[in-house]
């Protein structure tokens, strides 16, 4: 979230923090219940018999319960460390200047020559 209040100007900032909230709830919202839900349907060993469809579960591997699950929550919580690991090594040189970015902020001054500052240390960084 400070990266993109950083690096977005003050008259799309709004917009740029709607959309990541929106990636963010429906990354997160989504995709979970339905990949445990596999999981769980995965490690049925037993299922009832509802008039010949297939009904609720009757009888649990519990091994393979427990290999799924612990699984998927070990895969969900790798994915944002290294998301957060690629964050660090590529801004781990970045420098912002404190006074360059309140500047930036603020209706008065020469916007576009802050801007390219801005934009030469981000590509000095990388």
């Amino acid at each position: 979230m400070m990266i993109t209040i950083r690096c977005v100007d003050k008259e799309h900032k709004d917009i740029a923090l709607g959309v990541a909230q929106v990636c963010t709830g429906l990354l997160g919202v989504i995709p979970g219940p339905l990949l445990y839900a596999t999981a769980i349907d995965n490690a049925c060993s037993l299922f009832a018999d509802n008039c010949g469809k297939q009904g609720h579960c009757l009888l649990y591997d519990n091994v393979q319960f427990r290999q799924l699950y612990h699984g998927i929550s070990a895969a969900m919580g790798l994915i944002p460390l290294v998301a957060y690991i690629v964050v660090f090594v590529k801004c781990r040189h970045m420098k912002f200047d404190e006074k360059a970015a309140n500047t930036l902020t603020s209706a008065s001054g020469n916007t576009n020559t802050q801007n390219e500052t801005v934009l030469s240390q981000y590509e000095s960084s990388l």
